[in-house]
């Protein structure tokens, strides 16, 4: 808005101060800069416009807010079958993907898995193929294998033994 007036304005005022300085002749140039004044400053102030909306929109994107998981996806087992949703089973699902990057994820099929500790968290969690005893190490869901043993590798029956 503010160019709009500038530049009708100084059709009036280019050509007036033209004839103070250069008589009649300055009047004539003042008119042909009042002229161009009347269509670059409208357009400079949509220029300006355009260039402040910009910004502002790019400012407000910048500060957009994280969107977090409200659950864990839901897992899908080795028949391909859609069950109803199991929190827990999506937990170990979930687990199982973060594993070293999702090694484990492209080769093994989540069966299921216990929690054995809850301070630092720790899980037995079993897939198709083996055993994995994990541990949460940071509160970004950064998990650690203990230990793994595969199936194939059980000669026998696990057995407990106590030392009392």
């Amino acid at each position: 808005v503010k160019g709009f007036v500038n530049g009708v304005t100084g059709v009036v005022t280019k050509p007036v101060s033209g004839a103070k300085e250069g008589g009649a002749s300055g009047f004539v140039k003042g008119l042909g800069k009042g002229f161009i004044g009347l269509v670059t400053k409208p357009t400079g102030g949509v220029v300006d416009f355009a260039s402040t909306s910009l910004d502002l929109i790019k400012r407000t994107a910048q500060q957009e807010e994280v969107v977090r998981r409200v659950r864990y996806s839901r897992h899908i087992g080795g028949d391909g079958l859609v069950r109803p949703y199991i929190s827990h089973e999506a937990m170990g699902f979930f687990i199982l993907n973060r594993l070293k990057n999702g090694r484990y994820a492209k080769t093994d099929t989540y069966v299921a898995h216990i929690i054995c500790l809850d301070s630092p968290p720790s899980w037995l969690l079993a897939t198709s193929k083996r055993l994995l005893f994990i541990t949460e190490i940071s509160f970004l869901g950064l998990y650690k294998i203990d230990w793994r043993i595969e199936y194939e590798d059980l000669r026998e029956e696990p057995v407990v033994k106590s030392y009392s």
